[in-house]
């Protein structure tokens, strides 16, 4: 059988470096290098330069998982503050929708209410109030004022709401005739006003005839 020359074994060390050449071919590899230190000296250096690159690989492979962890965990973050973000502007909508109809209440005008003088007596005067906006009152309030005049309200929030119970709201406000300005003073209600004191319309008068506004 003629010898296989160097030449020939220096085309396969790289197959056989990477172990990827046929049985034959390897067996033919290992026996020529029994006897060639040449060839042997080479598949040495063959040997190193496959390490350095397989370290080499190993430690782009780790640059690369590593800058995918990092990504991975930016998006995380990033999706994090998002919802958080979201959260908080969701908060402060709800937030401001409840006290623009719940919490900052204004005074509805007189234009829009139907106030009628239902009963009077001796103790209270009954007032019938009436609004066919379809929306929702809040609050009614009297307040009386040292001169015996009463001045009643009525709010809404800022945004007024459905009342939910079809176009019309009606309610009955009873006014004793003897309201409390103080904790230890009381005085005779003689004048009730919608309004305030700047603004007040007269809806009933002691001792005259109703007054419808």
């Amino acid at each position: 059988m003629e010898k296989i020359t160097c030449d020939v074994i220096q085309d396969i060390l790289p197959l056989y470096c990477d172990d990827v050449c046929s049985k034959d071919s390897r067996e033919l590899v290992e026996k020529h290098l029994e006897d060639c230190a040449e060839c042997s000296e080479l598949l040495g250096k063959l040997k190193q330069e496959c390490s350095f690159s397989n370290e080499k690989e190993q430690v782009q492979e780790e640059i690369v998982k590593d800058m995918a962890d990092a990504w991975k965990k930016s998006i995380r973050k990033s999706f994090c503050y998002g919802v958080l973000i979201m959260l908080c502007i969701c908060g402060v909508l709800t937030g401001g929708y409840v006290a623009l109809t719940r919490l900052i209440m204004v005074t509805i005008p007189a234009d829009k209410i139907e106030i009628m003088v239902e009963e009077v007596t001796e103790q209270y005067v009954s007032l019938a109030l009436q609004l066919d906006d379809g929306k929702k009152v809040l609050r009614i309030s009297s307040e009386a004022a040292a001169d015996g005049k009463c001045y009643v309200t009525m709010k809404r929030g800022v945004i007024a709401v459905e009342n939910g119970g079809g176009q019309y709201w009606k309610s009955v406000l009873v006014v004793s005739r003897n309201k409390w300005i103080s904790s230890e003073e009381s005085v005779p209600i003689t004048e009730i006003y919608y309004g305030t004191e700047q603004d007040g319309i007269l809806i009933w008068k002691a001792d005259t005839a109703i007054l419808e506004p």
